[in-house]
């Protein structure tokens, strides 16, 4: 049990240090490789929401210390962000197919963009110089969530028994493909 908590840990603190120093190097739409954001989704929706807050706060300080922005609350943002796509995950949305994932993914960048917009028009809006964080194309983010999304679904998928049918089929009354 602790071995997974100090891995959620370990994960997110690079993702945030790959967040906040490598992928603000990367020329154009490159910069949308970012692994944070990714990493909050897939706890929220396929592991514990204790997990999912743990890295969400853990990868936002990180970045809340290495990003030249000075709004900060990046830990804020991803923890009201994994709040929400677990309670999605668990009331609304089903996680067992592959457009599901694209939709939480979806989501997961809406409400990272919508939530980076209301705490920079806050700050603005009391008269604060806002330095921006770095992002990139809002196309590149959904692309990138998409493709992590399936990476992910399909390893689900190939390697666990996740998204089995629950249904069970009885072998009594079924015709044979072959006879022996």
């Amino acid at each position: 049990m602790w071995s997974r908590r100090i891995l959620a840990v370990l994960l997110a603190l690079a993702a945030g240090y790959w967040d906040s120093t490598i992928a603000t190097w990367l020329p154009g739409g490159f910069e949308a490789i970012q692994f944070s954001l990714p990493l909050v989704l897939v706890l929220a929706v396929y592991s514990t929401e204790e997990r999912a807050i743990t890295a969400a706060l853990v990868t936002g300080v990180v970045q809340d210390v290495l990003l030249p922005s000075n709004s900060g609350l990046v830990s804020l943002r991803y923890v009201m962000i994994a709040l929400l796509l677990h309670a999605l995950s668990q009331n609304v949305l089903t996680n067992r197919s592959l457009i599901g994932a694209y939709a939480m993914g979806g989501v997961a960048v809406l409400l990272d963009r919508l939530l980076l917009l209301g705490v920079e028009g806050l700050f603005r809006f009391g008269g604060r110089m806002v330095v921006e964080e770095p992002h990139t194309f809002i196309f590149a983010e959904l692309l990138w969530m998409a493709i992590v999304m399936t990476a992910v679904f399909m390893g689900f998928a190939a390697f666990t028994r996740r998204f089995l049918p629950p249904i069970s089929r009885p072998e009594a009354g079924r015709i044979p493909l072959w006879r022996t």
